[in-house]
């Protein structure tokens, strides 16, 4: 059942997979104890979501079509993903500096929590 290139099945997961992801973000704080019950239910059944999406880009990163040396892996997405999340981790972290969160904290205490947050310290 492909289309070309196209994978029907993997298309149809990552439809059901978005629609997961969008039900997850669109659940409102629960407000008592029912709320939190029918909520819990909720994101229990959809959770399934994330590693859905981890395992179709898994699949189709490495398929066997590819056959490309590690090396242009790591130079073509690898690099461009650390650069995306760096960047992104430090548009937080000026959004945060903004709220107040690092309040009391020198520039030091702002770059030690930015590398806690990208996973460069332990």
């Amino acid at each position: 059942m492909t289309d070309g290139k196209r994978s029907t099945e993997l298309d149809i997961l990552r439809l059901l997979a978005m629609l997961a992801v969008i039900s997850i973000h669109v659940s409102t704080t629960a407000m008592s104890w029912t709320d939190t019950l029918i909520r819990n239910i909720e994101f229990s059944a959809v959770t399934w979501c994330v590693p859905v999406y981890v395992m179709i880009s898994g699949r189709l990163f490495l398929a066997k079509e590819k056959q490309l040396p590690i090396s242009t892996y790591f130079k073509k997405y690898i690099v461009r993903i650390a650069v995306a999340f760096a960047f992104w981790s430090a548009i937080y972290q000026v959004m945060y500096i903004a709220m107040g969160a690092y309040d009391g904290l020198n520039w030091k205490g702002i770059l030690a929590e930015y590398l806690t947050i990208c996973g460069f310290s332990g």
